[in-house]
């Protein structure tokens, strides 16, 4: 899989270039099947003491995220086969209880 375990190795438009090999290998294997592909969470601060990120590491995490999911968005994965769910709220929603360092 690809996605938020590549973040911080490989650039948001690698991570998306093989996202993009994923989608179209599952619709030429199933031509009628309706690929759903979610946008990648933001990461917050770990709950466990010993187990800290530091919020530098965080911010860049959330930031490479955030330009994948701009670049989902950009018309690159415009296929009638293949929808981006949007998880709006759930970003809105996370920053603004500062769950996790703005960017």
């Amino acid at each position: 899989m690809t996605g938020a375990n590549d973040i911080g190795r490989k650039s948001p438009e690698q991570i998306l270039d093989d996202m993009l090999v994923i989608c179209e290998t599952v619709h030429h294997q199933s031509p009628s099947a309706r690929i759903l592909l979610s946008e990648i969470l933001p990461r917050g601060q770990n709950m466990f003491p010993k187990c800290a990120i530091s919020n530098y590491y965080l911010r860049k995490w959330n930031e490479d995220a955030t330009a994948v999911n701009k670049l989902m968005k950009n018309g690159r994965l415009n296929q009638e086969w293949l929808s981006v769910i949007e998880l709006t709220e759930f970003h809105d929603g996370i920053f603004k209880k500062n769950i996790i360092p703005t960017l």
